[in-house]
């Protein structure tokens, strides 16, 4: 049964009346979308959509409750931030095959930007250790050698008596060195007749003749006369010094023992700088001066081009030129287990006096240069780009590491003074020792016998004490002796594999930093200042602590 409901309530002396219709005030009309967006850039970018979603937020604060906590645009402002030197977005082309391998420095795009950050703090990092003891910067022994004369007449610390021993980089690749040990060998000209066993290089590649009378028969193709030699280059291996991990200070004295006694420079310093002649097959890279002038040669098989004209055969050299000396077993570098201690052990001293570099010379930082500069090319079978030779941090020479300290500001040789305390000082550096020579030949009848030089301290086979972790956003934070901007955190270090783990142990953001952030770059540094540089394949992970206003 159908139930009417009864009508409404309504007092009779306000009846409705069936015209009459009830008023409801209208909400203001919304302007158009156009008048709205006028003056309003588009969103058309991640950050200003960011920007925006924070405004919308700040502007909710004020409908809420005054006693509620303000929202927060958090997706903006993480407690923690790990990044991942894995993640790494930036894609460089190197210079050089040492640059393609490694890494010192990555960049991290953020996938949501810091905003409003008032502080930042390291609080965790692992890093790979290098693996290598010493640093490739810092493998050349240096030292004088040179007459009594020349110490009389104010002349001995010339750079024309510097020479040097050295430990070859780690980014060498064996099979592309010159190995002269072999017989001295050197491009193949077709103008020379070589004779069986003789060993030449061409297109990059060593070859060993076969055959005697073997005269214009070119090594690639002329298999009758030539053979390919990869046996040379296994025995470079074995025959230089090269630089690694070393497990001891014997196992460092094992590899000294090489460098003192063959180099690939020296096949190339031998002859030194000589006058050009006519009538002399020039190799790449030889240097003749001519006219006054030096110049280095620019080809092979350069015959009776004149240095001063022949511009494509011959690159004139600017100032100055003396080349390293290397000197074969000119001196030993020996480890003594009883003092702990390496021995510099002079060989030649019937006439001359011998004497460890001190590692501010100024002689020993040009020749440094000049080294790095000619074996670039000296070095190697085949072209090298500019600076893969012989590297070198000013102030750091292998002397150093092995516990040779003298800074050698102090050059100033008087025989016949022995008051001055620094001048006594210089003097008993050298071996044999030029003061003792009339007690020395009064007892044992020789003054060259006292030949060894014990190093001042003990070696550091120690990469570097600590790893210089820096950041691009950090600024004006930190500050230094050093060139030490935007130094995020200083890490100690110690040993040469494995993984270093960090963890901070106190409390002390950093203030002074970028209040946006983007992007992260981070790059390591040695404590010497040089890259810290680590294989590709190992991973750097730092993870940050963050507060914001």
């Amino acid at each position: 049964m159908d139930t009417q409901l009864p009508p409404p309530n309504v007092p009779e002396s306000e009846p409705l009346a069936e015209t009459q219709t009830e008023e409801i005030p209208l909400l203001p009309a919304s302007p158009p979308l156009e008048e709205e967006a006028e003056g309003r850039e588009p969103i058309n970018t991640v950050n200003t959509f960011w920007e925006r979603l924070d405004e919308v937020l700040l502007n909710l604060e004020g409908t809420k409750d005054l006693a509620a906590p303000p929202a927060r645009p958090f997706l903006n402002q993480p407690d923690r931030v790990f990044i991942s030197s894995q993640d790494d977005q930036s894609q460089v082309i190197s210079s050089t095959d040492v640059q393609e391998q490694t890494y010192s420095q990555f960049t991290v795009e953020l996938t949501k930007p810091l905003l409003n950050v008032k502080s930042v703090q390291l609080v965790s990092a692992t890093i790979p250790q290098g693996g290598l003891s010493i640093p490739d910067e810092e493998l050349v022994f240096w030292y004088y050698k040179g007459t009594r004369e020349q110490m009389l007449a104010g002349t001995y610390f010339a750079s024309s008596n510097l020479h040097f021993v050295r430990i070859l980089p780690s980014y060498y690749k064996p099979e592309l060195v010159y190995n002269y040990t072999a017989t001295g060998y050197s491009e193949w000209v077709s103008t020379t007749t070589y004779a069986n066993g003789n060993i030449v290089t061409y297109n990059g590649r060593q070859y060993i003749s076969i055959q005697a009378g073997n005269l214009n028969q070119n090594p690639a193709t002329q298999t009758a006369f030539w053979t390919y030699q990869n046996a040379v280059e296994l025995l470079v291996r074995s025959t230089y010094a090269f630089n690694r991990p070393f497990t001891s200070y014997d196992d460092l004295d094992s590899v000294l023992t090489r460098s003192t006694s063959v180099d690939p420079f020296y096949n190339y310093s031998f002859n030194q700088i000589k006058a050009w002649s006519a009538a002399i097959t020039y190799s790449r890279l030889q240097i003749v001066t001519y006219l006054g002038n030096n110049y280095l040669s620019l080809q092979s098989s350069n015959l009776n081009k004149n240095p001063a004209t022949q511009t494509s055969f011959w690159q004139l050299m600017t100032g100055p030129l003396t080349l390293p000396n290397f000197i074969p077993n000119d001196i030993q570098l020996d480890y003594d287990s009883v003092t702990g201690k390496f021995l510099m052990i002079c060989t030649n001293t019937a006439t001359n006096f011998y004497v460890s570099a001190g590692y501010n010379d100024t002689n020993v930082n040009n020749q440094s240069q000049i080294l790095q500069l000619i074996t670039t090319q000296s070095d190697f079978l085949t072209l090298m780009p500019p600076g893969y030779g012989q590297p070198y941090t000013d102030a750091r020479t292998l002397n150093l590491r092995c516990g040779f300290l003298w800074d050698g500001n102090n050059r100033n040789i008087d025989l016949n003074s022995t008051v001055a305390d620094t001048n006594l000082c210089l003097i008993n550096r050298f071996r044999p020792s030029p003061l003792a020579s009339n007690f020395v030949k009064e007892i044992l009848g020789s003054i060259n016998t006292i030949t060894t030089y014990t190093a001042d301290g003990s070696p550091n086979m120690v990469l570097s004490n600590r790893i210089l972790i820096f950041a691009d956003f950090v600024g004006p934070s930190t500050t230094g002796s050093g060139s030490y901007e935007n130094l995020l955190c200083s890490v100690a270090n110690a040993g040469t594999l494995g993984v270093l783990s960090y963890n901070a142990a106190f409390y002390n953001p950093l203030t002074k930093i970028a209040p946006e952030i983007y992007t992260i770059q981070v790059y390591l540094r040695t404590d010497t200042g040089v890259p810290y540089r680590l294989p590709n394949s190992a991973i750097v992970g730092i993870e940050l602590a963050l507060q914001y206003f």
